[in-house]
C-alpha cells in the first residue's frame, strides 16, 4: 500500500509540475511579426488603421447590401458624396454632381431658353404669354407671371390674385395669368 501512495504522489506532483510549466512558460511575444504574416482586419466594434493600401474587389453597405462600392465597375450609394475642394478656401466642400441632377439642371435651363418655363399658377409658360402680347413680369413668388394690357383677360386666362394696373383696361396675369 505504501508502494501505491508513493506512486500517486509521484504522479501527482508530476502532474503538478508540467500544468504548472505549460501554464507559467508562456512569455508574450516581444518583437514584431514575421515580414511573411498578415495582420487580420479586425472584426469588433474597435477602430482599424491601415498604413498601407486595402485592395477589395467591392465594398458592401454593412446596413444595406444594395449599397456598394465596385472600385473597378458601377457603385450604387445613397444620400450625397461629398469631396473636399483643394483649390477652394478651407471651408468650402461641394457636392459630386449625378447624373439625374444635371439632367434636370439641364431641362430647367433649357426651358429658360426656350421660353417654356412655367409662370405663376403652372397653366401657362412664358413663351405663350409673349405669343399673345404680353410681358413677363417678376411677381411675388419665385415664377414670374405675365403683364397683359387689356380691358378683359384674354380666354384661357385668369387675373392673378387682384394684380392689375391703375387704369381700367390693364390687366396684369399670372396664376393662369391675366
Amino acid at each position: 500500500m505504501n508502494k501505491q501512495k508513493t506512486l500517486i504522489f509521484s504522479l501527482s506532483a508530476m502532474l503538478f509540475l508540467t500544468v504548472s510549466f505549460l501554464v507559467y512558460s508562456w512569455v508574450e511575444p516581444t518583437t514584431t511579426m514575421p515580414g511573411s504574416y498578415t495582420a487580420p482586419i479586425n472584426t469588433s466594434g474597435t477602430a482599424q488603421t491601415k498604413t498601407g493600401e486595402f485592395g477589395a474587389s467591392s465594398f458592401i453597405d454593412a446596413d444595406d447590401s444594395d449599397y456598394y462600392i465596385n472600385p473597378s465597375g458601377s457603385s450604387v450609394v445613397s444620400g450625397k458624396i461629398v469631396m473636399e475642394d483643394s483649390t477652394a478656401s478651407a471651408d468650402t466642400s461641394t457636392t459630386v454632381a449625378t447624373k439625374g441632377y444635371v439632367d434636370t439642371e439641364i431641362s430647367r435651363v433649357e426651358s429658360i431658353v426656350t421660353g417654356a418655363q412655367p409662370l405663376v399658377n403652372g397653366a401657362h409658360v412664358q413663351s405663350e404669354c409673349v405669343s399673345i402680347g404680353g410681358t413677363v413680369t417678376a411677381s411675388d413668388v419665385a415664377l414670374s407671371l405675365c403683364k397683359i394690357i387689356a380691358s378683359t383677360c384674354p380666354s384661357g386666362w385668369t387675373q392673378y390674385k387682384n394684380y392689375s394696373a391703375t387704369t381700367s383696361n390693364s390687366c396684369s396675369t399670372g396664376y393662369s395669368t391675366c
